[in-house]
């Protein structure tokens, strides 16, 4: 007898989408389409790190539910600009939105050879 499913799911993050190179990637196009270097941010590879330790921070409060997804979402953003001194809500918004859209287009899958 054989058995018809309808639904098959895959958990994506870390299993078969690469979530860390995706991001990475993802941003570092947001930063060069918003010439972070022009306002301040000295390159990718500083703006990147201070990003990550945000973005862990901020994931660790929303799993212990002191912060909403959405706070995450936006302010990650806002804290790693005001580490360069810059204080636009806009382009933390910018970021955020373009983030959101830029992560979901990359494909770069987990392999063997990786």
């Amino acid at each position: 007898m054989s058995q018809k499913y309808s639904h098959l799911f895959f958990d994506l993050d870390h299993t078969l989408w690469d979530t860390d190179r995706n991001a990475e990637e993802s941003l570092r196009e947001i930063f060069e389409e918003l010439n972070l270097t022009l306002k301040g941010v000295p390159d990718f590879d500083t703006f990147h790190v201070q990003y990550k330790q945000h973005n862990e921070r901020l994931w660790g409060l929303y799993s212990d539910n002191k912060v909403g997804k959405d706070a995450v979402r936006l302010h990650r953003f806002v804290h790693t600009l005001q580490d360069f001194d810059i204080h636009d809500d806009a382009i933390a918004n910018s970021l955020a939105d373009a983030f959101s859209d830029a992560n979901a287009a990359q494909a770069i899958f987990n392999s063997r050879n990786d």
